[in-house]
This record gives structure tokens, C-alpha cells and sequence, in this order.
């Protein structure tokens, strides 16, 4: 288990693990060659305003998104590292308005050193950290990018589900005589069961029906994934999946 202590940047540049880099640690490390800092925003006005000295600028609408609002492919990003001067062993600390968007974006290509500034660019100025208005201009990077990391990289058909909302139901009509079972008998008897048969598609399940059936349905619907999220003692509720 990790404490707070585990999220925090006090190993030597380039060792990887931490999550946050600590204000006072990222002060001693600015002349550290190793170490790059980058500001992430949706537009250049607050980094040419001021900016921690030596960082460099991602604007999200520029670099990070292309016409379409679809994140960048490999090529942008890798002019993008280049250009910001990160190398294989580069300690990449990111602050600003979307830090985590830097931090994910290096991750899916690999990269593990990536850190977020444990304040806002607000604390750091008025706390008395070294900051400039003149843009960085590092040496060119060399750090190539070699494919992405899947796992961090959701598509639609993994986010994309259905939940269906049933009254509690045994599969077998004796494990649904009981008070609650026969209310639900009495109202789907009168509604649900003639409602389904007035509609297309040829499924009238009956006034109580359980897991099993339920699965069917949805299974025969294309579905490939269906399992049970929650149940409370008079409704349960189904996850079904493409």
C-alpha cells in the first residue's frame, strides 16, 4: 500500500515512481538537465504572462488536439517531446490547467518518470519560486517514441453499456412467493406482461422474470458481456456490454 510519502518526488531524477513532484524539490532541480517541466493549457496567455523559468508550453488547442478534438497521433507528439527538449531519462514534471493531460500522454507512449507539481503556478509565484515570461527554447530532445501502451486507452465499445432495471426476481417462480414477489406478480400481470405482447419483436417474458431469462434476452440481443451491478431486495440491476 502506498502512503503519502510514496507520491512524492525525493529520488534521484530519472528513477521513475513518484507521482507528484514536491514544490521545494522541483526548486532544487530547474538546472538539473535531467528534469523538464512542462505547463499544460488551453491557451498560451497565462504561460507569456509568466511561467516557472525553464518550462516550456503545451497548449492543449494547438499541440494536444487536432481538428477534429481527437488527441494527436505519434507523429505530433513526437515533434512535441523534441521540441520541449525530453530525452529517454528525462524527469517530466507537469503543472498548470491540465497537468494529468501531460501526465497520461507520456505514460501511453512509455514514458514512466512523469510527475505533477504538488501546487498551483498561483503558489509557486507567491511563494517566491524562480518564474520568467521569456518562452523556453531547450535543446532538441531525444527521447522516440516505440508504440503506444493499450491498457491506458479506452474505446467505445469499453465504455460503452447498457444498465437494465428489473424488479427482483428468483428464476424459479417459488423462489418469488413472498410479499414483495406477489405485489410485483399482481402489477406485471396487469402491465408489463400486455404491454410486451403489443409489441414487435415476439418477447413477453412473463410477470416475473429472473436472471437467466434476462440473460437470454440480452445475450440474443448481441450483447457479449452481461453480469449483475447491484440488487436491492425489490429491484436488480444488469450491466450488459457490446
Amino acid at each position: 500500500m502506498k502512503t503519502a510519502a510514496d507520491l512524492y518526488a525525493t529520488q534521484a531524477p530519472g528513477a521513475g515512481g513518484a507521482a507528484l513532484a514536491d514544490r521545494h524539490w522541483l526548486r532544487a532541480h530547474l538546472d538539473d538537465p535531467m528534469v523538464r517541466v512542462v505547463e499544460v493549457d488551453v491557451s498560451p496567455a497565462a504561460y507569456n504572462d509568466w511561467h516557472i523559468d525553464g518550462a516550456v508550453l503545451w497548449n492543449i488547442y494547438g499541440d494536444l488536439k487536432d481538428a477534429d478534438y481527437r488527441t494527436v497521433g505519434s507523429e505530433a507528439v513526437q515533434a512535441l517531446l523534441t521540441r520541449s527538449g525530453i530525452g529517454p531519462d528525462s524527469t517530466v514534471v507537469f503543472y498548470g490547467y491540465a497537468p494529468a493531460f501531460g501526465l497520461w500522454l507520456m505514460r501511453r507512449y512509455g514514458h514512466r518518470d512523469v510527475r505533477i507539481l504538488d501546487c498551483s503556478r498561483e503558489t509557486w509565484r507567491a511563494e517566491g519560486y524562480p518564474w520568467a515570461s521569456a518562452a523556453s527554447q531547450p535543446g532538441p530532445g531525444t527521447l522516440v517514441l516505440d508504440g503506444e501502451e493499450s491498457g491506458l486507452r479506452a474505446d467505445q465499445a469499453d465504455v460503452l453499456g447498457w444498465l437494465v432495471v428489473e424488479p427482483y426476481a428468483e428464476d424459479d417462480v417459488t423462489g418469488n412467493l413472498n410479499p414483495v414477489g406477489r405485489v410485483y406478480y399482481s402489477a406485471s400481470t396487469q402491465l408489463c406482461v400486455p404491454n410486451a405482447l403489443s409489441q414487435p419483436g415476439g418477447y413477453a417474458l412473463g410477470a416475473q422474470a429472473g436472471e437467466a431469462a434476462i440473460r437470454e434476452l440480452v445475450t440474443d440481443a448481441g450483447f457479449t458481456r452481461f453480469r449483475r451491478a447491484a440488487q436491492t431486495p425489490f429491484n436488480l440491476v444488469y450491466e450488459a456490454r457490446p
